[in-house]
């Protein structure tokens, strides 16, 4: 499996990665997601 740090990253970007890796057949783990950016006016 890939391990992504989430600490500083934007959601949607690290989704977009995140999603790209599992459709090339890849296991995805993230830690520190409570540490994740949220842009715009939704947060």
């Amino acid at each position: 499996p890939i391990l992504i740090d989430g600490r500083g990253h934007l959601l949607g970007r690290l989704a977009a990665i995140i999603a790209k890796t599992i459709l090339q057949g890849n296991r995805v783990i993230v830690v520190r997601c409570e540490q994740l950016n949220i842009s715009g006016n939704f947060f």
